[in-house]
């Protein structure tokens, strides 16, 4: 597993060598955390959401007066622990708004939570996350080659 992890990042590295920098940006989970974990109100939760929306465009619009190449992935969780089963709809609405804002700013869209998801469905939870939330080697592994494929056909 370690040589599947090494290949995989020396082959992003092989890639991303002399080439302008790229920016990933993967971001949102923590807020939607808040959101749950704070005893806000639906109207607290929806406004924390549209605030997320606005910061997240303002912080686009500044990494992208550059030229710079950025990457958009989407938040993930994972219903297990199942505690996490109720972030999932923050989740696909967060989601949903960071699809629409990489339209809007022509960024390449990488689709995260069904494919983790899916794999841990396929391959047992234990495999893909640790808590729940963050990724195990293994998971760092699938993204990484995610990265890769999308790296190859945005930049190449």
């Amino acid at each position: 597993s370690g040589d599947v992890c090494m290949g995989v990042y020396d082959r992003l590295d092989a890639v991303l060598k002399g080439k302008p920098a790229k920016i990933f940006l993967l971001i949102g989970i923590n807020d939607i955390g808040l959101m749950m974990n704070t005893d806000r109100t639906e109207f607290q939760k929806k406004q924390m959401m549209q605030d997320f929306v606005a910061h997240y465009k303002e912080l686009l619009k500044l990494l992208t007066r550059d030229a710079r190449q950025v990457i958009l992935m989407e938040p993930f969780i994972f219903p297990h622990p199942e505690e996490y089963q109720t972030w999932i709809p923050y989740v696909r609405t967060m989601s949903t708004h960071i699809r629409q804002l990489s339209e809007k700013f022509n960024l390449p869209f990488l689709p995260l939570h069904d494919y983790f998801n899916n794999e841990a469905i396929q391959k047992g939870f234990d495999q893909i996350t640790t808590d729940g939330i963050h990724l195990t080697r293994y998971g760092h592994e699938l993204l990484a080659t995610l990265l890769y494929e999308v790296i190859i056909k945005e930049f190449h």
